[in-house]
């Protein structure tokens, strides 16, 4: 029988989008809970022992997580859709920074900001919370929570920092433009803002850095 590093795993995502099916080479099927994996500082350039997150395993006839088939015009046709809401929403800020003067006002500028990304970060909270409440109603209630630990090789990963340089350089163009302008910036900045804390807070990109061997699959624990 062979040990536990040595199998390999295998990652799909599901129908969750923080959550992701985990095959491991002996049979087994696991359901990942990405938003668990812990520490998040190794994201940011930390470099810990160990990296873990938390799985329940899937039964062989439960498939609740599988994703279906879909045409390829679904990711599209969303991309078409918020074109329409982009541009309202870019047309609104530009009318209040003109209507209000507020390209000469920096610290309320600066304010407008920072709430853009406040209000990103709740909508992936309340985002999570609603993954959560459907991962809930597709497992049994008697499930068995586990804790996957993967070793770390000495290669540091710095994802959430990309994100940030982003918004960093999104606010050095919101600061130099001052004709009212700054409204569709805002726009810009909000969608960054919230791709970031995707990433770094409900789908850390856990399968690519194992895909990358930055992560090796140390073992599986009960979690009690």
């Amino acid at each position: 029988m062979k040990k536990q590093a040595e199998l390999r795993l295998t990652f799909r995502q599901s129908t969750i989008g923080c959550y992701q099916i985990v095959e491991v080479s002996d049979g087994r099927r696991y359901v990942m809970d990405t938003s668990t994996v812990m520490p998040k500082t190794f994201f940011w350039g930390a470099l810990p022992a160990e990296v873990s997150a938390d799985i329940v395993e899937l039964r062989y006839d439960n498939h609740e997580f599988e994703l279906p088939l879909r045409p390829p015009m679904d990711t599209t046709l969303a991309a078409v859709m918020a074109q329409p809401i982009v541009k309202i929403l870019d047309g609104l800020f530009r009318s209040v920074f003109g209507n209000y003067n507020l390209s000469q006002q920096v610290l309320v500028k600066l304010i407008l900001f920072i709430l853009s990304m406040v209000i990103a970060y709740l909508v992936v909270l309340y985002s999570l919370k609603r993954a959560h409440q459907r991962a809930s109603a597709k497992l049994p209630k008697d499930v068995k929570h586990k804790r996957m630990i993967f070793k770390t090789n000495g290669k540091r990963d710095y994802t959430g920092y990309f994100a940030l340089v982003l918004n960093l350089i999104c606010l050095a163009f919101y600061l130099g433009i001052n004709d009212g302008a700054e409204g569709g910036l805002l726009v810009v900045n909000g969608l960054i803002s919230l791709l970031t804390f995707i990433i770094c807070r409900a789908m850390l990109p856990i399968s690519a850095e194992y895909r990358r061997e930055v992560l090796l699959f140390d073992k599986i624990i009960d979690v009690e």
